[in-house]
């Protein structure tokens, strides 16, 4: 009958632990964290990875960009100085029918 009238929520009395059962115990609750982070740091990385090779991907392509626009400016200024430099030259040169 006394334990009908019980709580279901109350705490039962421990007796007296040994200190080593203890040291055991909390052995175990501390490896038993140490896997659970493993668990938790294992999957998201998994998904940090992908993230970053998607990142990788995007910085890959806008530098391919990048590269093009550059070539081809200086390609034209190229043009444009290279230009210059030819004009001055036949004008600085004597005319032959003088």
């Amino acid at each position: 009958m006394a334990i009908l009238q019980k709580k279901p929520m109350a705490y039962s009395k421990m007796e007296k632990e040994d200190p080593e059962e203890r040291v055991h115990r909390r052995a175990q609750f501390l490896i038993y964290k140490v896997m659970e982070k493993a668990d938790s740091q294992r999957k998201s990385s998994l998904c940090l990875g992908i993230r970053i090779s998607k990142i990788k991907v995007k910085i890959g392509s806008r530098m391919k960009k990048m590269r093009k626009r550059i070539v081809c400016h200086l390609k034209s200024w190229k043009r444009l100085f290279a230009g210059r430099g030819r004009q001055a030259c036949v004008i600085s040169l004597p005319s032959l029918f003088n």
